[in-house]
């Protein structure tokens, strides 16, 4: 296992030493710093807009419970009305539905 790391370590150093020999770039002309830098902000802010949608997603299914509970009641009210002011019978508010 040990060998096997070692062998890729390697190939990675080489690897790296022929694409800049490539590009002409020296080892000093790279900031890695700076890149990992970005990487870690870029990281931490796709962690942060992961959280937010998250909380995005919770509030809008609290929402759609909150709203579909309103419209049962809604429902209940409207039933309880047409049956007050007209009279009628749950079964016949269902044949009116009907037509």
């Amino acid at each position: 296992d040990l060998s096997q790391y070692l062998a890729e370590a390697a190939s990675i150093v080489y690897e790296n030493d022929l694409l800049r020999s490539f590009t002409n770039v020296r080892p000093e002309q790279l900031n890695l710093q700076d890149f990992k830098l970005k990487e870690k902000v870029t990281s931490a802010r796709a962690v942060a807009m992961q959280k937010q949608l998250e909380r995005e997603v919770a509030e809008l299914e609290e929402e759609r419970v909150r709203l579909k509970r309103r419209v049962r009641q809604m429902s209940e009210l409207a039933a309880e009305k047409v049956s007050i002011l007209h009279n009628l019978q749950p079964e016949q508010m269902l044949q009116l539905e009907e037509i």
